[in-house]
Parts: structure tokens; sequence; C-alpha cells
């Protein structure tokens, strides 16, 4: 795959990416973003790492509180956080959540 082409250093052409005034929302931009960028580079049934950094989302509610809020946009957006693991001692108020991106059903075997 060839990478995507744009202006060098301004961040246009890569899908996914924020400009500069687009404020402090997760994951390089808001919601639709991700689910753009998912669209874009996941099959259905690939798999995701996502690091979430609460003070840069909302530094007004505890970190606990931005990662629920984060979590529950990934399920909105079709992807099933497997697990969530926060980086304390080493960094504050951060964690990687790890999942899948429109995984398949499982069959039941009669």
């Amino acid at each position: 795959m060839a990478p995507p082409r744009g202006r060098g250093g301004s961040g246009e052409g890569f899908r996914g990416r924020g400009g500069g005034d687009r404020g402090g929302r997760s994951f390089g931009g808001g919601r639709g973003d991700r689910a753009l960028n998912a669209s874009y580079y996941l099959k259905a049934g690939g798999h995701f790492v996502i690091s979430i950094k609460a003070n840069c989302i909302d530094s007004t509610v505890p970190a606990e509180a931005v990662f629920i809020s984060e979590v529950n946009k990934l399920r909105a957006d079709q992807f099933k956080p497997f697990e969530q693991v926060t980086l304390e001692p080493f960094e504050r108020d951060q964690a990687c959540v790890i999942g899948g991106y429109r995984m398949p059903k499982k069959k039941k075997d009669a």
C-alpha cells in the first residue's frame, strides 16, 4: 500500500489526523475521524491498539470517567474492546485499549 499523499507538514492528506485548530478531542480528532480511519485501514475482524491520555481529552473530570466515556464511544463505532490497561505507575492518567473492529459473530454448533 502506498503512503497517503498530501502537503508535507500540514497534516492534510492523512486520514484520521487532526489539524492544529481542531481542539483536544481524543485520537487525533473527533469520533468520526476514528471511525473513518478504521473503515479505510481495518478489515472486519481487524484488531486495534489505542492509547488514551485522559488529561488531553478532559482535564476537569477524573481519568477513570474519561476512560469509560472513550470506551463507550469505541463501542458505538463498532469497535469491541477486549482489554484496557492503565499505564500507572509509568504514566499518570493514561490507558491503552486493545480490541477488534467489526468482529464477526461466533456461530453456535447445534
